[in-house]
């Protein structure tokens, strides 16, 4: 289903994790039909980039940022021509009932029109670049969004099929661990019934004697075997 490609070693950025092709497909129709808010503005962004951050999501991360902010300078922009537009409106108003006894003031009033066509125009042109922005600015957030969740299903497949065998593994050495318990218990109950029998017919002080013996050997091995290993 999910396929991961490991670069070296300790170089997570160099990891890459790819959907096939058909599944992508599948979820890129899911992500086109709605409606996908800008990810690097939500606080769970950050948490996510700490897991599965990587140099691709800083490039795709960049230029998302850098929309943001052509988007905030041109509405900035629209503010202030919006603000010299109600000027120039009131400039003109006030200029329009003075001009009937102050005819030379015709002059400054066609050049305060003009003025205000000009503001029009570029309120026109700001405008327009508003939506052109946006279009840049949700392509770039999609290529993003694309990125983590084809990166962020594959990792999850794969912590989900190492979790899977480690609980495998975590079961059969329970599994191991049980069995080695019975069998140490079973040999304790034998060598102390050994021990106890073997006491009882060559005698309490003989057997001492060869208990003494038997741990003198048994010192002498664990040192030899010590200085084998110096």
């Amino acid at each position: 289903m999910f396929k991961a490609f490991f670069g070296k070693k300790n170089k997570p950025e160099e990891i890459t994790f790819t959907i096939d092709q058909d599944e992508l497909k599948k979820i890129n129709e899911v992500l086109e039909n709605q409606s996908i808010p800008i990810i690097i503005l939500d606080n769970n962004w950050y948490m996510i980039k700490q897991i599965i951050g990587d140099k691709q999501i800083d490039k795709l991360e960049e230029r998302v940022h850098t929309e943001l902010k052509k988007q905030g300078q041109v509405n900035t922009d629209i503010i202030e021509y919006g603000k010299i537009k109600q000027v120039l409106l009131d400039k003109i108003l006030r200029i329009s009932e003075q001009l009937y006894a102050n005819p030379e003031m015709a002059r400054e009033l066609d050049q305060t029109g003009d003025a205000l066509l000009k503001a029009n125009d570029i309120l026109k042109e700001l405008e327009q670049e508003v939506i052109d922005l946006e279009g840049k600015l949700e392509a770039a957030n999609f290529e993003l969004v694309k990125y983590i969740v084809n990166k962020s299903y594959g990792l999850m497949s794969e912590q989900k099929h190492m979790r899977e065998i480690l609980s495998k593994e975590i079961d059969e050495l329970r599994t191991t661990m049980l069995e080695k318990t019975e069998k140490r218990k079973y040999i304790g109950v034998e060598y102390s019934a050994l021990y106890n029998y073997f006491h009882n017919l060559v005698g309490h002080q003989y057997v001492n004697k060869l208990d003494k013996i038997i741990d003198e050997i048994e010192e002498n091995k664990e040192k030899e075997e010590d200085s084998d290993y110096d």
